[in-house]
């Protein structure tokens, strides 16, 4: 039996722009109703629908739905949030280039490796994603499942 995976990125976060939020709980853009209508056409209907544990999944599933009809619910998986950045969530980019900072320079020598301070690699991202995959496969064999993630998840 055949499992499809359906990837979804939440929609755009406008008030972070330029900023490092990686795992930060902030709100999304969920005001292009085409787009959302256009997206809940594309979609399966009755499929297993999932979302990380953050709120811009959760707003962006309800602008797809918003626009399909549909209802429900969905599990909330935390390991599906976005690459955890740590200490440098809620920085500006730009501060980092000007600071000159040494752990900004370390970090892009490997980024899929490096772990900023108090953070995960994408490599740990990785890790953590593929058992929820494994395990959501394993438990919806033969389903569709739509995922409402990040970028970094997908």
């Amino acid at each position: 039996m055949v499992t499809r995976w359906w990837w979804v990125r939440h929609g755009p976060v406008p008030s972070q722009k330029g900023y490092i939020y990686g795992q930060k709980d902030v709100s999304c853009d969920t005001s292009d109703l085409a787009a959302f209508e256009g997206l809940a056409k594309a979609l399966p209907q009755d499929a297993i629908w999932v979302t990380s544990n953050l709120v811009r999944t959760h707003e962006t599933l309800e602008a797809i739905w918003g626009q399909s009809g549909q209802e429900g619910e969905a599990l909330a998986e935390p390991d599906f949030a976005e690459q955890s950045f740590g200490d440098w969530e809620g920085l500006a980019w730009k501060d980092f280039h000007a600071a000159k900072d040494p752990a900004y320079a370390k970090f892009w020598e490997d980024p899929g490796n490096s772990r900023m301070p108090g953070g995960e690699s994408f490599a740990d991202q990785i890790l953590r994603v593929g058992s929820v995959i494994e395990r959501l496969t394993k438990k919806h064999e033969g389903s569709d499942i739509v995922a409402v993630t990040h970028s970094g998840t997908i």
